[in-house]
């Protein structure tokens, strides 16, 4: 990650909802990406069809960290590991830098399975939970 990096993704969100940076250009390592995906592997997977805010959706759900009454890990020690590569010193450097605040704080991990003729329905994260400021999609 670079600090150009960070200057052009908060030009871009003063102007845009949401960002595609290509993987290989991501805040995040190769190794983190791989990390991830086999740790959402090994954890159990949900169908939700309403979601947190009341939306219809269709899909599959696996939970890492869930922050229905108050953030929570779900899953162990997959759920910490996780946690530790998206709250990382270098990945939180990176959002504090482009939202431009002091404190950061994961609330909500999770993984969504979509094949084909699934969906996540129209919602605001702020609708299930005031708190947020951003929500970050990997």
């Amino acid at each position: 990650m670079t600090n150009d990096l960070c200057i052009e993704v908060n030009a871009r969100l003063s102007e845009e909802d949401a960002i595609p940076l290509p993987r290989h250009e991501s805040f995040l390592s190769e190794d983190g990406y791989q990390q991830l995906e086999q740790l959402a592997d090994s954890l159990p997977r949900e169908h939700v069809s309403i979601g947190y805010a009341g939306e219809p959706n269709y899909l599959e759900v696996g939970r890492f960290l869930t922050d229905v009454e108050s953030a929570k890990v779900v899953s162990g020690s997959a759920s910490e590991e996780a946690v530790a590569i998206v709250s990382s010193a270098h990945v939180t450097r990176f959002y504090k830098q482009v939202l431009e605040l002091d404190k950061i704080q994961c609330h909500r991990i999770q993984y969504n399975i979509l094949g084909e003729g699934c969906f996540v329905g129209y919602h605001l994260d702020t609708d299930s939970n005031p708190d947020y400021l951003k929500a970050g999609v990997i």
